[in-house]
């Protein structure tokens, strides 16, 4: 359904008429940027072909603006006046069309046609963004209340080994604050030797896409350490997420590797293309 919206009575007749035979329904053609608010509000039309300049206190530009904020209909200017200013003002609005006159047939058919297509683009946004919004809020209480987890350290890593987030405990063992800590690539920042015992682990959850769970003695403690993979949604393994925390007992020797005394618990995983 569409609504014709222009001051000179003669080319409102011609285009309704061109729109008629096009297949389109007219729900009015009326003169002034007050009456299509009026009419717009009580029919809803699909689309709105408005002329810019028209009589009265309302332009078509301010009617337009006015019109698609009430109902969300979509707009297409059909106007004689081609000048920086009008069309300055148009885009202003953004409408979803913009036609200068004289007109052809075709192309008052391809200008409706795109402007459907654009509102139906932007009702689908519409409609997808509150739910994008609650899952990634979702997401960052999730990921929050992981990192502020009071016993453990965890650190989300990407696969060259940049810390994305840390909690402060993790950062601590760095001998640093979060602000500082997050960016570094802990394996820049570890002994070599540690790093070197490391690498593998982190190596091998990044390939085959599967946690590990590790036991190691730093000095006097014993560290239970997991790492597990962080898949994007074409299941491909994008970040690493490690967690360590002291063990409450000492386990059997066969589930322990010894490696260098340290403080950090968080280590690097190594960069993969």
């Amino acid at each position: 359904m569409k609504d014709a919206v222009d001051d000179d009575y003669v080319i409102s007749e011609a285009l309704k008429a061109i729109v008629l035979d096009l297949g389109y329904e007219v729900a009015g053609v009326i003169g002034s940027g007050e009456e299509a608010i009026e009419m717009a509000t009580q029919l809803k039309p699909d689309v709105i072909l408005m002329d810019i300049v028209m009589p009265g206190g309302m332009d078509g530009t301010n009617a337009a603006e006015i019109i698609m904020e009430s109902i969300g209909c979509a707009v297409v200017f059909v106007t004689g006046y081609g000048t920086d200013e009008i069309v300055q003002r148009a885009i202003n609005v953004e409408p979803h069309g913009y036609l200068l006159k004289p007109f052809e047939p075709s192309e008052i058919k391809a200008s409706i046609e795109i402007a459907f297509h654009k509102k139906q683009i932007e009702d689908r946004l519409k409609k997808a963004y509150p739910e994008v919004l609650s899952e990634l809020e979702t997401s960052n209480q999730q990921l929050k209340a992981l990192l502020n987890a009071p016993t453990d350290s965890m650190a989300l890593l990407d696969l060259d080994g940049t810390v994305l987030a840390a909690n402060p405990i993790a950062a601590k063992r760095f001998r640093m604050d979060i602000e500082e800590f997050v960016g570094k690539c802990v394996y820049e920042i570890m002994p070599k030797e540690l790093a070197k015992a490391r690498k593998p682990k982190f190596d091998r959850v990044a390939k085959i896409g599967k946690p590990s769970q590790f036991t190691d003695k730093r000095g006097d403690f014993f560290f239970d350490s997991q790492v597990y993979p962080i898949f994007d949604n074409a299941g491909k393994v994008v970040q690493l997420a490690a967690y360590a925390r002291i063990a409450e007992s000492e386990p059997s020797a066969k589930n322990i590797s010894t490696a260098p005394s340290f403080s950090a618990s968080l280590l690097c995983s190594s960069k993969r293309n």
